[in-house]
């Protein structure tokens, strides 16, 4: 998934997974982790992918 500023994704954590920036300018990254059952869930329509 490629997120842009301001957009957040929710994921199973038992799924393997990585994080990294795609691109050459820096990123941040803020992870909430918590208790089961007590963390953000998000939802949302996933953006169309951009061509290039």
């Amino acid at each position: 998934m490629l997120l842009a500023p301001g957009e957040v994704v929710e994921f199973d954590t038992h799924l393997p997974h990585a994080v990294t920036n795609p691109g050459p300018e820096p990123a941040e990254i803020l992870n909430l982790f918590g208790p089961q059952g007590e963390r953000a869930h998000v939802r949302g329509a996933p953006r169309a992918r951009e061509r290039t």
